[in-house]
């Protein structure tokens, strides 16, 4: 995987953006631009990428846990309760297309998925990747599951295809970022927190984010990233340099356009020192379409306004874009900003 941090990626919103969002991102500093002539396009012969899996929430018929009752926090979501590990023997990397791999604890530093349609099931692990630029053929289902991406400048999990359901996220600079060569890219039902900050240095940190997209969408409706029924919040604290969070939910088409995203149902906690919210796609180099945000709760937080100017920037209102019934915690509607 080529190590793309989002600090990058921040920088250059900064570089686009008008109004208060210049002042948020000018807080995290300034990089070069990305060379665009250096970035991978989709192979001429790749081989055959498959859907993203259906969606259908299981239910106690044997399928697995209901969605949670309350909002997904530590009691609902990650290795179920009275799940026995075992230690995983198996390679840290996984070649075997259609692998399960279930109630095991994995210590491989980063679990790379180098394969179609492999399932997790009910484990812990460091770091998993699934290093589309590689190759669009191979995809991960993670579900029940606990990811700690560590005190790292990485990605808890990365960097598309991928299908996470009712697990627990922490640590890493992001919890979930997916690249541009990710054809899908889903959040359901999970609690993404508590990510690694270092005491100095110019960092950005998020809960999700999506870089766009080169290649087809193949989500629900042709969406690039579901985000549905979770509970998503960027924690850290500023360092001693003003680095930190950028927001909870990030949606940023740096290196692609963004094609579809589904922001439902989700609940966006607080934090004063992080920028906005939810960056909600607009002012990048690249458009962003089809872009849903519905029924979200955001936190007031200790500033009344969820992060440091306000919860949610650059949504555009343009036909085929929806923002509806988004509210703060104490039932207040927030409209969308640009």
């Amino acid at each position: 995987m080529r190590r793309r941090s989002s600090l990058a990626v921040v920088a250059l919103v900064g570089g686009l953006v008008v109004g208060p969002a210049v002042a948020a991102l000018a807080l995290r500093g300034s990089v070069p631009p990305l060379d665009r002539a250096s970035a991978q396009r989709p192979r001429d012969d790749a081989p055959a990428v498959p859907a993203a899996p259906a969606l259908a929430r299981p239910t106690a018929d044997g399928t697995g846990r209901p969605a949670p009752a309350g909002r997904p926090g530590p009691g609902n979501t990650g290795v179920p309760e009275g799940t026995t590990l075992t230690p995983y023997t198996g390679p840290c990397t996984v070649t075997e297309p259609g692998a399960v791999i279930e109630a095991r604890r994995i210590s491989c530093p980063a679990l790379l998925v180098q394969a179609p349609e492999v399932t997790i099931l009910a484990s812990s692990m460091r770091r998993v990747v699934v290093d589309t630029d590689v190759d669009r053929s191979w995809s991960l289902t993670l579900t029940d599951s606990e990811v700690d991406g560590g005190s790292e400048d990485l990605p808890a999990i990365s960097n598309g295809n991928v299908t996470v359901v009712r697990s627990d996220v922490h640590g890493g600079h992001n919890g979930l970022e997916c690249q541009e060569h990710s054809g899908w890219c889903v959040l359901r039902d999970s609690w993404v927190h508590d990510q690694w900050r270092p005491p100095s240095g110019d960092v950005h940190l998020g809960g999700v984010m999506h870089l766009g997209s080169q290649v087809p969408c193949l989500g629900t409706g042709g969406a690039c990233v579901e985000i549905v029924g979770n509970t998503i919040v960027c924690d850290a604290p500023v360092n001693a340099d003003d680095g930190g969070c950028t927001g909870a939910v990030n949606l940023l088409p740096q290196w692609g356009p963004l094609t579809g995203a589904v922001v439902v149902g989700n609940h966006i906690g607080a934090n004063p020192g992080a920028a906005y919210c939810t960056y909600a796609g607009a002012g990048m180099e690249y458009p962003a379409t089809g872009v849903v945000y519905r029924d979200n709760v955001f936190e007031r937080g200790s500033n009344g306004t969820c992060a440091a100017y306000g919860p949610v920037t650059n949504f555009d209102a343009a036909p085929g874009n929806v923002w509806e019934d988004n509210r703060y915690d104490d039932g207040t509607e927030i409209p969308p900003t640009r």
